[in-house]
């Protein structure tokens, strides 16, 4: 992966793969960390900074580059953000001759989320300002979910960069999950019995997807340790990798009397996306949004604070405004949660 991120000329790399295979995972804990150890020569004096386009996609690369500029980044609305202006931007808040790696990930949210297709055309036509620039300053590292690879190449000029930068991404093998389940395991001195190995990387390699399934059931495991020990048992009792992601919110809520099973409702159809051709994704919404259909903030927070608790929602501020967000925080719980699945047929 590191030696594509080397040369003058213009430099994409897009790492596509389906949903819960480890794209951002590869990029943030395998690429990332190499080149500032210097894997490839000179990449330990780059700057990297990354972004989610969201809903407003150039409000979120403004905010990337303030983590590595040393100038006031302009704000989205500033001229200076447009295509043909913005590489002397860029060369204005960084540090003299700064190279730059930039991330930007779930590149899907540029067509699920952001809803005006100037801006889109408009966000594209920017990177490839930036990657054009002579000077060669800037490098374009990208996630993309499989099943979204086909909106970008609409777009032709972007698409003809794109589509000889693609580094395909398949699921983990069964060595590799089982380093993914040991190594994490040791580094806090926990033990890992050889038949929980077993049945779980047999487990995640039979399910699509089956990497954030993994990650959450060794998390619930790791709540359920018995004096160190990751054991067998309370994964079967937990229903394995078939059930953990789906049974334990689904035994929440059924747990939640009328009203606050009301709120369940409206809150996760909020947290969810839904594209023309049916297609599901997350959508981070401010907590505001979620107090304001009918209910008292503090019922909605004790409901929200429940399946937070049970690291099904992610708390977060907006990195602009700094506004609370809520977000689901596994993309699996949206087919492995059958009610939520039924939720968003329904609406």
């Amino acid at each position: 992966c590191t030696r594509s991120l080397v040369g003058s000329e213009m430099c994409i790399r897009d790492r596509v793969g389906p949903s819960g295979c480890g794209k951002s995972s590869l990029v943030r804990a395998g690429l990332i960390p190499a080149l500032r150890q210097g894997r490839v020569a000179g990449s330990d004096r780059w700057l990297s900074c990354e972004a989610y386009p969201g809903v407003e996609p150039f409000v979120a690369l403004g905010e990337a580059l303030r983590s590595v500029a040393v100038q006031s980044v302009p704000g989205p609305s500033d001229p200076q953000w447009q295509p043909d202006r913005i590489v002397a931007l860029l060369h204005n808040v960084l540090p003299a001759k700064a190279e730059l790696v930039l991330f930007i990930d779930q590149f899907e949210e540029l067509f699920t989320l952001c809803a005006d297709k100037a801006e889109r055309i408009r966000f594209m036509e920017a990177l490839l300002a930036l990657l054009a620039d002579p000077d060669g300053r800037t490098r374009l590292v990208m996630t993309l979910r499989a099943d979204y690879y086909g909106l970008p190449l609409e777009y032709r000029p972007f698409g003809d960069i794109m589509r000889g930068a693609v580094v395909g991404l398949t699921p983990p093998g069964p060595e590799q999950l089982v380093h993914a389940i040991t190594g994490p395991a040791a580094a806090v001195g926990l033990s890992v019995e050889p038949e929980l190995i077993a049945d779980i990387v047999a487990d995640t390699t039979a399910e699509p997807g089956g990497l954030p399934l993994m990650e959450y059931a060794l998390t619930r495991l790791f709540d359920e340790q018995v004096d160190g020990h990751l054991t067998l048992r309370a994964y079967r009792t937990m229903g394995g990798l078939a059930e953990a992601l789906g049974a334990w919110p689904e035994s929440l809520f059924t747990a939640l009397d009328d009203t606050d099973r009301t709120i369940c409702r409206q809150v996760f159809l909020r947290l969810v996306s839904v594209e023309e051709a049916g297609e599901t994704a997350r959508r981070r919404v401010p907590l505001s949004e979620l107090h304001g259909f009918g209910f008292a903030p503090a019922v909605v927070d004790d409901v929200l604070g429940r399946f937070a608790a049970a690291r099904l929602l992610t708390f977060d501020n907006d990195s602009v405004t700094r506004v609370p967000t809520v977000e689901i925080a596994h993309e699996a719980l949206l087919t492995r949660w059958l009610r939520l699945h039924e939720w968003v047929d329904e609406h």
